[in-house]
């Protein structure tokens, strides 16, 4: 802290969890007023990063607004400063204009050998090297590159706009990460696998016998053709026809199934397992990173029986619920030469509109299922001949199971197979933690005055006399969803809420994302009666995620949200077609502001002004549960007791604390009465008011004599000058 070391902190190893440190007080001396510089030292040069997180400073001040009002109205100046790093700068972020842009600009501070480069969403705004000097980067200069990517000010205004620095020649997790991907090949062995799939000769030769007559041979042009007396001549009674097969169906799958594996496979971390079905499920492998275990499973498999598409994706569903788990990729690929004919039951409707409920329906209810339920990606694949594929199903099936379909003939089964598979492998390894690549040392410094400067008129309106405010925190998300990084599939992300109270107007609100190695990419919100609203989406700026920030927050414009419960929907991802959920460990942090004095009505008349000593409750954290007590001391009689409904000053109290009780208030819009139903705001522990108080408060009184009478008219006139 401000150079001084202020402590050791040990952090775990889980990702997408946060560490919650607490600085020891005796440290707090370090702390100046004014501007503080922390800075976070790593001890193991393997893992120096920081995967999300915020600091938050508590502090006792005399002000009621701790908003900065110069960030209202129109053309307002706001800086985003970059961190300091001494090390490989990679720095993932964002930021958040909360109006209309209109300006833009920055000054990067950096020592690099190695070229480094700036991209504001999908622009890309500074490309070079430095020997250390400053580079300034001016309006026109950022706006012809924002330009150039199809961005400009008008489009970012209330947005949260991804930042990225970094340094060109290194190379990501892509070439030595970690898989996180777990994938099931279901195959179909049905007696139509064991058909050829590959004839040995080019053009085809048709063979056939007379029963009286020579035999014949000679060229036919496809394989429905090598009936009857194709080849011309005398021939009585034509049998035997056949054409020489140098491959069934499937033989041509197990060499596809293979090259699957060895794709997918060669990425360390990745597991496959294997499922084949005809009338039912024949044989299973469980999730494996072995690629002889596939090999001999696939090996063993013979052609036979009907075909029970859905017993091949109910089967590799299962694995996959119970070997692995929503924070790796799951998919699943099932391939099949014809149509289903065999029941699993799990169909109650016509999914498919044909009329009836059959194994079809099941198919495609299955993998609704798997995606649905589990967030299980299925892929659909037909192989064969066209007209024996029921590629309607299959496209169903990939539909519902948010996956892709795919038709195959004999030729094309491997290349299909080698397509999904990469892309499956691009979609499951870990692509934000860095590594040199060739000899020599990156000597990269990232400055602390690097900054970006925003010009805006706001779309906030200042504080107003009589206002207050205060920040909020929720809990954090996995206190009310669990601890599963995905539960809402049909988006890929986790849900939580968090309570705006009534009568109070939101200033600022955001997300905290401890994303670790993945990108924030995806943020829905809706205010209470209210309807879903994508307030951020990464793929709108590229589907390419390595060359964009990630943000830490993700600020929620404040036009969306309104008193009473809020509910949000975040998740991380890989790419677009990678969900990996969001931390449980993810809050929302917002600033309400409301009015603490009311400045209408008159209070009623009272027998006494002698005033009291009391206890007052404050709970800091919003959490309904008293965090301390002050004694406070009003009017000339302290040794009176409370008595607000016979004693002006007492009740004046009362007034003052029920505007400071705005979050959980059990009496909102009164001060009580003292009972245990309707207990007085600060006063009674099990109603405490937001703010803690100091003893210093003050109620000036004064005393007009001479009013002959109540009975009207009287008036009285009160100044205040402040």
């Amino acid at each position: 802290i401000n150079g001084n070391y202020s402590g050791s902190y040990a952090a775990s190893s889980d990702e997408m969890r946060s560490d919650s440190w607490e600085i020891d007080p005796q440290y707090f001396h370090a702390f100046r007023e004014g501007e503080n510089v922390l800075s976070i030292n790593f001890s193991d040069p393997e893992n120096s990063f920081v995967g999300g997180g915020y600091i938050k400073v508590t502090y006792n001040t005399t002000n009621a607004i701790v908003e900065d009002i110069s960030s209202y109205g129109d053309n307002v100046t706001m800086t985003y400063f970059f961190p300091g790093i001494s090390g490989i700068s990679n720095v993932y972020s964002s930021f958040f204009v909360p109006g209309n842009l209109t300006g833009v600009s920055g000054i990067i501070h950096y020592r690099s050998n190695y070229t480094i480069y700036l991209t504001i969403g999908n622009a890309t705004v500074y490309e070079g090297n430095s020997s250390g000097t400053y580079v300034e980067i001016n309006q026109s200069e950022m706006l012809h590159a924002l330009s150039n990517a199809g961005m400009d000010m008008a489009s970012m205004g209330n947005e949260n706009i991804p930042i990225r620095f970094g340094v060109r020649n290194v190379s990501y997790a892509a070439t030595g990460g970690k898989g996180i991907g777990d994938i099931i090949l279901s195959t179909d062995v049905s007696g139509s696998m064991g058909w050829c799939g590959n004839y040995s000769d080019h053009p085809l030769t048709c063979n056939y016998y007379c029963f009286i007559g020579s035999s014949k041979s000679c060229t036919v042009p496809d394989q429905y053709s090598c009936s009857g007396s194709p080849c011309g001549g005398w021939c009585y009674w034509p049998y035997g026809h056949y054409i020489t097969c140098s491959q069934s169906r499937l033989d041509i799958a197990k060499e596809a199934g293979k090259g699957f594996s060895d794709i997918v496979l060669g990425q360390d971390g990745n597991r496959m397992g294997l499922v084949s079905y005809s009338s039912d499920v024949v044989s299973t492998l469980g999730l494996t990173p072995d690629s002889g275990d596939v090999y001999g499973e696939i090996d063993g498999y013979t052609a036979s029986g009907s075909t029970c598409i859905c017993c091949g994706i109910e089967e590799a569903s299962s694995m996959l619920v119970s070997d692995s788990n929503s924070s790796r990729r799951r998919a699943m690929v099932v391939m099949t030469d014809g149509e289903a004919n065999d029941r699993c039951y799990t169909a109650s409707t016509d999914m498919n509109s044909d009329g009836s409920v059959d194994a079809k329906d099941d198919a495609i209810q299955s993998a609704c299922d798997a995606y649905q339920d589990h967030g299980i990606t299925v892929h659909a694949v037909g192989f064969g001949e066209e007209s024996d594929v029921d590629e309607d199903t299959l496209q169903r099936v990939a539909q519902c199971g948010n996956g892709s379909y795919h038709f195959s003939n004999a030729t094309g089964l491997a290349r299909t197979f080698q397509k999904i598979a990469k892309d499956f492998v691009n979609a499951s390894f870990l692509a934000q933690k860095i590594s040199v690549i060739g000899n020599g040392t990156i000597r990269s410094i990232l400055y602390p005055d690097s900054r970006l400067v925003f010009r805006y008129n706001s779309t906030v309106s200042a504080p107003s006399y009589a206002h207050s405010t205060i920040y909020m925190e929720s809990k954090d998300i996995g206190s009310m969803t669990g601890d599963s990084r995905i539960t809402h599939n049909a988006t890929g992300t986790k849900e939580g809420w968090f309570y705006v109270p009534a009568g109070t107007a939101m200033v600022d609100a955001k997300v905290t994302s401890y994303s670790s190695k993945y990108w924030t990419d995806r943020l829905f919100v809706r205010k209470p009666g209210g309807n879903w609203e994508d307030v951020f989406s990464l793929s709108d700026y590229s589907s390419n995620y390595t060359t964009l920030g990630d943000p830490y927050t993700l600020h929620i414009p404040v036009g969306l949200l309104s008193s009473g419960n809020n509910s949000i929907r975040i998740g991380s991802g890989l790419n677009p077609a990678n969900a990996t959920g969001a931390s449980p460990d993810n809050r929302v942090i917002y600033l309400v502001r409301f009015r603490n004095v009311s400045m209408e009505g008159y209070s009623a008349i009272f027998p006494r002004m002698e005033g009291c000593s009391v206890e007052v409750h404050y709970d800091v954290d919003a959490d309904g549960v008293p965090d301390g007590s002050i004694n406070v001391s009003v009017g000339d009689n302290q040794g009176d007791v409370f008595d607000p409904m016979n004693d002006s000053i007492d009740n004046a109290f009362a007034r003052l604390l029920d505007g400071l009780n705005v979050v959980n208030d059990a009496n909102p819009g009164s001060w009580g009465s003292g009972t245990v139903a309707d207990p007085y705001d600060g006063i009674d522990p099990s109603n405490p008011i937001d703010f803690m108080i100091s003893s210093e408060v003050r109620i000036e009184h004064g005393t007009v004599s001479e009013v002959p009478t109540m009975w009207g008219p009287a008036s009285v006139e009160i100044s205040v000058w402040g």
